[in-house]
């Protein structure tokens, strides 16, 4: 074993479900890049095609990553997703690694390796941890076989192209890696999440889970991470996540927070949180079925009484109301619909190289 924190980033193959999640910000000479990399894994046992078939029989796992990257200097959000039942995908029990096709996160003697690529944009960046691998949260009373890990930031260096063109570049990085049985009780219907990097080597987590009426459910964990590595959590009935402003996509027709106010109480806490380009949704009808809100933001406000600014990413899921839009795969009835399917499959194979996302067509606006 090349890195000593490896050893917790590896897969288990034995569990229900698993991901790994980077997301980040490179430089470059022409205003740089935010970007973002998953990878999924999902046992096949429990689910079968119109309730009879085992999907088993394709392979024991199946497998989908997601790459977006943001381009500040167009203006531009692109992403692709991709779908896996064979060896061209995985994730390794013995060591830090795990791909799919030409993407990859991997260990090396420095760290771990990044690689990945859309449109006319690719990335191949080093990750170095600058904090120690933590477990923001373990197995809880709403989910209880779920495990929870975070390297909050990773020094970023290495290379990027644009248009064939070679880019020397640096940045951060924040990882996550979560592994278990992940669904959603039936009264959950999102969540909100924030990974934020903020000014002294501060960063900030916060995660809330909705009900189908958009109201905070007990789950929900906010923690400041102190310069030192040390966790503070936050008590959670002090912390409010407000949105203040939304946009509307013009594909989906589903609404999106695009500017938040965060606080709590202890230690005191203001930030306003806002997305840098409004057109980060994320439509994974055909691989992991869920249309979701994926974008890099920028924060400033309050912490302790002083000036603090930052960056970060945010996640927001359940927006969709309608959830006959979505769902070949419906891994939480054990099922794999075929209603559906085929328009998914379509919708899969044309955006087969990625879509492309410009903010013209995305207006901002004060209430959905």
């Amino acid at each position: 074993m090349k890195n000593p924190a490896a050893s917790a980033l590896f897969a288990h193959n034995d569990q229900e479900a698993e991901w790994w999640y980077v997301h980040g910000h490179v430089s470059s000479p022409d205003g740089g890049l935010g970007f973002h990399l998953a990878f999924f894994r999902h046992r096949t046992d429990p689910v079968r095609i119109g309730g009879v078939l085992p999907v088993r029989w394709l392979g024991p796992h199946f497998r989908f990553a997601h790459f977006g990257v943001t381009d500040w200097h167009a203006s531009q959000f692109h992403f692709v997703h991709r779908r896996s039942f064979g060896t061209d995908a995985g994730a390794s029990p013995s060591e830090f690694r795990v791909w799919h096709g030409d993407w990859s996160i991997r260990d090396t003697p420095a760290g771990w390796r990044l690689a990945a690529s859309v449109k006319c944009i690719r990335l191949e960046l080093d990750l170095r941890p600058q904090k120690p691998l933590l477990r923001f949260r373990t197995s809880t009373p709403e989910n209880p076989h779920a495990d929870y890990q975070s390297c909050p930031r990773l020094l970023v260096t290495g290379r990027l192209w644009r248009n064939g063109r070679e880019i020397k570049t640096e940045g951060e990085a924040w990882l996550d890696h979560e592994w278990g049985r992940l669904g959603l009780r039936p009264d959950r219907h999102g969540w909100d999440w924030f990974g934020l990097h903020l000014d002294r080597e501060h960063e900030l987590v916060m995660y809330q889970l909705r009900d189908r009426h958009g109201t905070r459910t007990a789950q929900a964990f906010a923690a400041l991470v102190e310069p030192d590595g040390r966790i503070v959590t936050l008590p959670i009935d002090t912390v409010t996540a407000t949105p203040l402003a939304w946009t509307r996509s013009p594909r989906t027709g589903i609404a999106y927070p695009v500017e938040w106010r965060l606080s709590a109480e202890t230690p005191a806490l203001d930030l306003h949180v806002s997305s840098r380009i409004p057109c980060h949704e994320v439509d994974t009808r055909g691989s992991t079925c869920v249309i979701y809100w994926e974008s890099p933001v920028t924060c400033a406000g309050r912490l302790r009484g002083q000036p603090i600014a930052g960056r970060g990413f945010t996640e927001l899921t359940g927006y969709d109301h309608r959830p006959d839009r979505s769902g070949i795969f419906n891994f939480e009835r054990g099922g794999l619909t075929v209603t559906g399917g085929l328009a998914n499959e379509w919708r899969f194979l044309s955006h087969k190289n990625g879509i492309t996302h410009t903010p013209a067509a995305w207006p901002v606006f004060k209430a959905p």
